[in-house]
């Protein structure tokens, strides 16, 4: 017979945990440039300050896409996980209502 296919909602917990952990990655990456602007601001001055902001804000952008990214798929795992939990709650209480048990039905060519 064939396996039942259902929701792994561990899968999608991982995937939430990793996505936190990311997340925290990314914190520490804000942290770290914002020490590196204090630093230019004491530090580097004249056109050497100001191509090292020019690389600082090149690195304050694309740590911003990672950031919206990274929402995204966030917001799109959760909206998954909403989705394919109210869908087999939704096929168990009709298949309930019909009388039938999970594993009750037998295809006829097994």
């Amino acid at each position: 017979m064939p396996a039942q296919v259902k929701h792994q909602q561990t899968t999608s917990d991982d995937l939430v945990t990793a996505f936190n952990e990311m997340q925290v990655s990314l914190n520490a990456a804000n942290r770290v440039l914002s020490s590196a602007y204090s630093e230019l601001e004491i530090v580097h001055k004249g056109a050497a300050g100001m191509k090292y902001r020019e690389g600082l804000d090149e690195i304050s952008g694309g740590l911003s896409k990672v950031q919206n990214a990274l929402e995204t798929l966030r917001s799109g795992i959760h909206g998954r996980t909403q989705i394919n939990s109210a869908t087999e709650q939704a096929n168990t209480s009709s298949a309930a209502q019909v009388g039938l048990a999970a594993g009750a039905i037998v295809p006829s060519w097994t």
